[in-house]
């Protein structure tokens, strides 16, 4: 199954988004791409403010999942849920990745 991502960049509010597609047959690797895209962006943004290059506006990013036929917001919880139902020992294998004791 392929899987979408989508990161939409919005520089300022009220102009339209720079948008960057991220596409593949493993879920981690297309998400890990928009997620570092997101990350990029954002810092791009940071420095720029640290610069004084930028000021008294502010920028928005999202990242959206292909789904249904159209773009939707990414919820990485609903995600969790999803993967969980389908196969608990991965779901509980990242979980203790993330959550070591």
């Amino acid at each position: 199954m392929k899987v979408k991502f989508r990161v939409s960049h919005y520089p300022q509010f009220g102009c339209g988004p720079f948008l960057s597609v991220f596409s593949g047959t493993i879920l981690d690797v297309a998400l890990t791409e928009a997620i570092q895209c997101r990350k990029t962006l954002a810092d791009y943004d940071k420095f720029l403010w640290d610069k004084n290059m930028k000021s008294s506006y502010a920028s928005a990013t999202f990242i959206e999942m292909w789904e249904d036929f159209k773009w939707v917001s990414f919820d990485s919880c609903r995600l969790q849920d999803e993967i969980k139902e389908k196969d608990p020992a991965k779901w509980l294998i990242e979980n203790i990745r993330r959550n070591p004791l």
